[in-house]
């Protein structure tokens, strides 16, 4: 349990079907740029950090009060997440990726 903002252990981190072919996509357009291997360390990075401190890792961007949710980004090496993170279950949705070329 390392610095959740809600005192829960590790978040898990929820990746659709659709996010996961857009990241497959991003990928292969990163290794067209010859940067590949830094996207993938990123995504990396980035998951591992969503997994430990969501709520301190990104900026708020709005609240979805229905859902409990909380919607922030994350800007890290040109690979842009817009997530969820709900407020009450160490829960991490992933909204969409964008990698920044």
């Amino acid at each position: 349990m390392t610095g959740s903002s809600n005192g829960q252990g590790p978040f898990k981190v929820i990746v659709s079907e659709q996010i996961k072919e857009t990241i497959k996509t991003l990928h292969e357009r990163a290794k067209q740029l010859d940067q590949g291997v830094q996207f993938l360390a990123t995504l990396r990075r980035i998951f591992e950090r969503l997994q430990r401190d969501p709520q301190g890792f990104g900026e708020p961007l709005f609240r979805l009060p229905a859902l409990n949710l909380m919607v922030l980004h994350v800007v890290v090496s040109r690979v842009v997440i817009h997530y969820g993170v709900h407020q009450e279950k160490p829960l991490v949705i992933i909204r969409n990726v964008t990698f920044l070329d």
